[in-house]
């Protein structure tokens, strides 16, 4: 009994540090590496699309709205679609469009980037949107301290709005440019001549990009102006996506962990995006473990089927509705880093690239 009454306390204390520690490093990029180049003289923006021939359309006309905003300087869209029909919708909309095999984001994003003649490069989604609608003037500027600038990420109408909120607090900084690797691939802007191709097989190819930045030196930052938003995905989606994106983590960066740890980029990283994967789930099923075992017998048959329910609730398996869904879906949340690690240790030596995700 007391041993399962330790649980929760020390789970606790592995838990809230994962959304505290964020708070206490906050490294903030000062200098500038940019000022002796050359001012851009062209930017473009690079779509990678599969299954997106609902959506290439309206969101390449925005975008081309947004930069038409921008007079001083020259603007193109360009758009890699992996299916025909995503291609032969983008044509009338876009500057061009390179027809490829749907072999992964990460595949399109290099064929997107290697086959630019741009200054600066912008990589986005078919399904988001971008504002504020001057973000062009804001991205030049920051480019001007920072390689590789990324934008907020927000999701409307899903049922990760805590999450979310939590996330815009970690993120939002003042007085410079906050360092660090939490990329979103929705939004990440930088000069041509800074990327170098990345592994086409890669599960999270935005953070391999970061990643990449850092390791030469480069500073990689959040935008403190520019947010991108899209519509929450479907629950199967959703949590496909993030079970990818802990699986990403646990086989991409976590073995690179020293490395990361060199730098302040990455080390914010670590207090944010590791720890939470990490240390901090850990400490959630501690506490929910020491629950468990603290009032027995009925504990036992009762917590775990609550877990249960909650898990398929967030995976979209079952449905659930009313006021107790942000609780499902914060245990739901917290059994990500779990199927994550299995999806990364099965993936360990049978590596495999590709698209996989629905139509839209």
């Amino acid at each position: 009994m007391k041993f399962a009454a330790v649980l929760p306390i020390v789970g606790s204390a592995m838990f809230l540090p994962g959304i505290l520690l964020p708070f206490a490093y906050r490294p903030v990029i000062s200098e500038s590496h940019n000022a002796e180049r050359m001012a851009p003289r062209s930017l473009e923006v690079i779509i990678p699309a599969y299954l997106e021939r609902t959506t290439i359309a309206e969101s390449t006309a925005t975008i081309r709205a947004q930069l038409e905003r921008h007079a001083a300087i020259n603007f193109s869209i360009c758009v890699v679609a992996s299916d025909r029909d995503t291609a032969e919708a983008a044509a009338p909309h876009a500057d061009r469009v390179v027809s490829t095999a749907p072999n992964g984001k990460a595949s399109a994003v290099n064929i997107g980037v290697e086959s630019s003649m741009a200054d600066i490069i912008v990589l986005t989604d078919a399904n988001c949107t971008l504002s504020p609608s001057n973000w062009v003037e804001r991205l030049l500027e920051e480019l001007d301290s920072a390689q590789l600038v990324s934008g907020q990420k927000t999701e409307s109408g899903g049922r990760e709005g805590i999450f979310w909120a939590i996330e815009r607090v970690h993120k939002r900084h003042k007085g410079g440019l906050r360092a660090t690797l939490a990329v979103v691939g929705e939004f990440m802007g930088f000069r041509r001549a800074d990327y170098r191709a990345i592994d086409e097989q890669v599960l999270v190819d935005d953070l391999q990009i970061a990643m990449d930045f850092a390791k030469r030196g480069l500073d990689v930052t959040i935008s403190s102006s520019i947010v991108t938003s899209e519509r929450a995905a479907l629950p199967r989606e959703q949590w496909e996506r993030r079970v990818r994106i802990a699986a990403g983590v646990y086989g991409e960066a976590l073995p690179r962990l020293r490395e990361l740890l060199r730098t302040a980029s990455g080390r914010s990283f670590a207090v944010h995006k590791l720890y939470r994967l990490t240390v901090g789930a850990a400490g959630f099923w501690l506490v929910v473990l020491g629950s468990t075992l603290l009032v027995r017998p009925l504990s036992c048959l009762l917590i775990p089927a609550m877990v249960t329910a909650s898990v398929l609730t967030y995976s979209g398996r079952l449905r659930v509705a009313g006021p107790i869904t942000p609780f499902t879906t914060v245990i739901g949340m917290q059994a990500v880093p779990i199927f994550g690690a299995i999806r990364a240790i099965r993936r360990l030596g049978h590596r495999s690239g590709g698209w996989k995700k629905i139509a839209r």
